[in-house]
């Protein structure tokens, strides 16, 4: 992986002399432009689609596009979305940013989930022209990096730590234990929410990191250890499910009972029939959905959904909707598909106020927006009345 990426490096440094209209970027704008001219525009979707969170997001993404092309499409030209499985890795994740940008009429990019694969994938994109809108990805690092066309509409790592903390705060935990998967996202989220303790006078007597492949045994020698060498008010994971909610079900067996705290990860029904613990009330997450809130487009957006799929939307789905609705959008308001007007849309409009909403984006493509805290309670997580 290493390699590949020194190779792609090399290639954007021999390509920097070359004039603009040699540039892959500005060869694509040109075919774009073209195959807008046609009434098509054509838009890459991300997923590990073999998942029950690549169904959602898929589903989010395709009803999206539906409705679009129902009501005469963008600019007189129709939607078309090309499914892309990345497999939440980072290996074949830059085996699809290829795929993608060997097809100079995709002009943007819906993804990726995983932020590993963002953050690599986001330097092949800007140089091959493809604008990104990641509706997962919450690395702090994907957005500071001063590359123009990468967005995303779900807020970073440190918005999630610093609301956790806040919940700490809120119930006057001082000491709190945490634990992470070891990869890109939970470690920076980890290394944030630590970071907001420690300005807080929150304690973290220890940490622990696991991997996506690891023995659940060892878990029983974690909760002994924390059980009888330190005293604790709560515990933050950053993970994923299903290994993270397979923990608690360990750690709750092992008579460990203090509140556990997680980001939006946790905020699935999956949660709590992995964990067997429907009837608990002692789990907290931070999400920036709320499936009861008043607003017109995530009504109307709930309604069609459930009409057409059978079930209401989960976030993620929400997430790739309200993707495909604000890209779509901006590139009406741009008038065009050339990823430097898209852009300028994006960041131009005072207020996107789509299910997902509302939210603006910054100049750095991050968007500015409210979370809220859930608390468990009979098998969902619903929004904690302060």
């Amino acid at each position: 992986m290493k390699k590949i990426f020194l190779i792609l490096i090399a290639a954007m440094i021999a390509f920097a002399s070359c004039s603009q209209k040699d540039t892959p970027a500005y060869k694509r704008a040109v075919v774009t432009q073209k195959l807008l001219k046609k009434h098509r525009i054509k838009i890459a979707v991300t997923g590990q689609w073999s998942t029950p969170n690549g169904k959602f997001i898929w589903e989010g993404a395709e009803l999206a596009a539906n409705e679009i092309n129902e009501a005469g499409g963008i600019l007189g030209a129709k939607i078309e979305l090309v499914k892309f499985d990345d497999n939440n890795k980072v290996s074949q994740g830059a085996e699809v940013a290829g795929k993608i940008t060997e097809d100079e009429e995709i002009c943007a990019v819906i993804g990726h989930y995983s932020s590993s694969v963002s953050l690599f994938n986001s330097v092949i994109y800007h140089y091959y022209g493809v604008l990104m809108l990641t509706p997962f990805s919450t690395n702090t690092k994907l957005t500071k990096q001063s590359l123009p066309y990468i967005f995303r509409n779900i807020p970073g790592n440190d918005a999630f730590a610093k609301e956790a903390v806040r919940l700490c705060e809120q119930k006057n935990w001082k000491r709190v234990m945490t634990l992470y998967l070891n990869n890109a996202y939970c470690s920076e989220l980890l290394d944030s929410f630590e970071q907001y303790c420690g300005e807080n006078s929150i304690i973290v007597p220890d940490r622990v990191g696991y991997e996506e492949v690891y023995n659940l045994s060892n878990y029983m020698e974690i909760a002994e250890k924390w059980k009888t060498n330190y005293a604790f008010d709560a515990i933050f994971i950053a993970g994923f499910l299903p290994q993270a909610a397979e923990i608690v079900a360990l750690f709750r067996s092992e008579g460990i009972d203090n509140p556990i705290i997680g980001s939006i990860d946790f905020d699935s029904s999956e949660f709590f029939s992995i964990a067997d613990n429907k009837n608990e009330e002692n789990f907290y997450c931070v999400s920036n959905f709320d499936p009861n809130i008043i607003n017109a487009a995530f009504c109307n957006f709930k309604t069609a959904f459930k009409s057409k799929y059978g079930e209401d939307p989960n976030w993620e789905a929400t997430q790739s909707y309200d993707a495909v609705k604000v890209l779509a959008k901006a590139i009406q308001k741009a008038g065009s598909v050339k990823r430097e007007e898209i852009a300028a849309a994006l960041k131009n409009e005072e207020e996107w106020n789509e299910c997902a909403g509302p939210y603006r984006f910054n100049e750095n493509g991050e968007i500015e927006k409210a979370l809220i805290i859930k608390k468990s309670s009979n098998g969902e997580f619903k929004l904690l009345e302060e």
